[in-house]
């Protein structure tokens, strides 16, 4: 993939250099000649039920991402520009029922 300064008229009439602009255009290569980098992530969950007479507990701790890797997402057509995913991502549940 690459990218070249493509020039866009505000007119037909107008001169060239003084009435239009630049922006970016992406030249696409053949499809599927492209790959992205290599993406590695480890996710860990631990689950927890407790049992405390009339309550039922649930605890769920998650991590997203557990290396803090720089794993990637995606990259903007327009720019080139490389989007990540999560980074390290710690959560936890608390769930309770009658």
């Amino acid at each position: 993939m690459s990218y070249y300064d493509k020039f866009h008229f505000e007119s037909v009439y107008d001169i060239p250099y003084f009435g239009g602009y630049y922006s970016p255009f992406t030249v696409l290569g053949d499809k599927n000649i492209g790959r992205l980098p290599v993406y590695h992530r480890l996710d860990l969950s631990l689950s927890k039920k407790f049992v405390i007479s009339p309550f039922v507990i649930d605890l769920d701790i998650n991590v997203i991402n557990a290396y803090n890797r720089k794993n990637i997402f995606y990259f903007k057509r327009d720019t080139g520009e490389r989007v990540n995913m999560l980074p390290l991502l710690p959560t936890a549940t608390l769930k309770v029922e009658l």
